[in-house]
């Protein structure tokens, strides 16, 4: 019995416990430092709350969005025909950026602060990032469809507070954004579900 209750301390510990890493030599972006253009207030709204859920998640990157297109590293763009040529009518978000300066396409519809908008936002930003997406059901913003995921978001039409969605990033986004730009893993339990 008291083993037990040792091991279940130790688990405890382990899922609580914050933990340094040092970035990969060669991460997309040196410093981790992404300058995002959008185009509409809905769409600079929404791109700031998912800079702001990758700078506050532990991992050393920050990404701004910046007024001047000119300084740009990723140009946000809204053009429904471009994003199903790219990725099927099914598709939400779509990004040409791989390691350097292109476009981020989201759909025509996510022009508005939402749920929705902010996960297929922080997705997005995600691969911009460099990370690819996660294969099975478990708790990740990078699952390949938004509703693929034990933690989608909801589909109200406001973001009720810092916690909706509460797991974009999900821990194990946030963990393989600090094996490529360095940081610590502050873990969620509720983002940590498979």
């Amino acid at each position: 019995m008291r083993l037990a209750l040792i091991g279940l301390v130790t688990a405890l510990i382990v899922v609580v416990a914050a933990r340094a890493v040092t970035a990969s030599p060669d991460p997309p972006w040196p410093g981790g430092v992404v300058k995002v253009w959008a185009p509409t207030q809905g769409t600079i709204d929404t791109m700031i709350n998912a800079a702001t859920r990758w700078n506050r998640s532990g991992a050393d990157v920050h990404i701004t969005v910046v007024r001047d297109r000119d300084r740009a590293d990723v140009i946000v763009r809204r053009d429904d025909d471009k994003l199903h040529a790219l990725c099927g009518r099914l598709c939400f978000g779509y990004t040409t950026v791989n390691g350097g300066p292109g476009e981020l396409y989201l759909r025509e519809s996510l022009d508005a602060l939402r749920p929705l908008s902010l996960w297929v936002a922080v997705h997005e930003l995600g691969h911009v990032l460099g990370l690819g997406h996660r294969a099975g059901h478990g708790c990740s913003v990078m699952a390949p469809h938004w509703y693929d995921t034990s933690c989608p978001p909801s589909m109200g039409r406001q973001v009720g507070s810092v916690f909706d969605p509460r797991c974009a990033p999900a821990t194990v986004d946030i963990e393989d954004a600090v094996r490529l730009y360095g940081g610590k893993v502050t873990r969620d339990p509720y983002c940590s579900a498979t």
